[in-house]
């Protein structure tokens, strides 16, 4: 005969079982810091949910979005820096109760130069849901993204300073989303140090612009 708990009783008993997660990572370049692994939240979490029959699977992945830009790397050679961003939704079942169900969320963002730029997004979607759901901090969590903060862009020319300034004010006011795509291709022509200025406001107005089209096509009554 299965366990007699709910869903919720299981997970309080997971949150008791678990405890604070303290923090494995650290990075080694910049500022010095720690950070929770997703590697360390999976291998303890897992034992956990096994133990209190508990089954945790992604259920669906929201506001996936994807773009490259080009740089240079410290020697001055071209390199293209991937970026990556997903909402996740990460379904609990009770094993001994299938249609007791929850769903928590959380959002990532990864940065790659190669081709992982959306599996760190994903992972650190699933840390922060992990995170906030069982409450595990131990600790104040302080890092950008699981593979450490982004290195610091160089200063900024007083003229490209009024570039970034001017064009950050004209994309928020931005209301078109096809006008957004034609700035950020002038944008990719700048410098790496102008796109890292204008990359969070950009992909912030694109998001908010697509959701708009997205309701507004599920308005449509055809």
């Amino acid at each position: 005969m299965g366990d007699t708990k709910n869903l919720y009783q299981r997970i309080v008993a997971i949150m008791a079982d678990m405890g604070a997660v303290g923090k494995g990572g650290k990075t080694t370049y910049g500022e010095k810091y720690a950070y929770h692994k997703i590697d360390d939240i999976d291998d303890k979490l897992r034992q956990s949910l096994v133990e209190h029959g508990v089954v945790a699977s992604i259920s669906k992945i929201d506001d996936r979005h994807l773009e490259h830009f080009e740089g240079t790397d410290k020697q001055g050679n071209p390199r293209t820096t991937w970026y990556a961003e997903c909402a996740l939704s990460i379904e609990l079942v009770n094993a001994d109760t299938p249609e007791e169900r929850m769903t928590i969320m959380g959002w990532g963002q990864g940065l790659d130069y190669s081709d992982k730029a959306t599996g760190k997004a994903i992972s650190y979607a699933a840390k922060a849901a992990y995170l906030s759901a069982f409450h595990l901090r131990g600790q104040p969590d302080n890092e950008s993204d699981n593979i450490g903060r982004r290195p610091s862009p160089p200063k900024l020319s007083e003229q490209e300073q009024k570039y970034v300034a001017d064009a950050k004010a004209e994309i928020v006011a931005c209301d078109d989303l096809k006008f957004l795509k034609d700035m950020g291709l002038k944008i990719k022509q700048r410098s790496a140090a102008v796109q890292d200025e204008l990359r969070p406001v950009y992909t912030e107005q694109d998001r908010k612009l697509k959701q708009q089209e997205r309701a507004t096509s599920e308005e449509l009554p055809y």
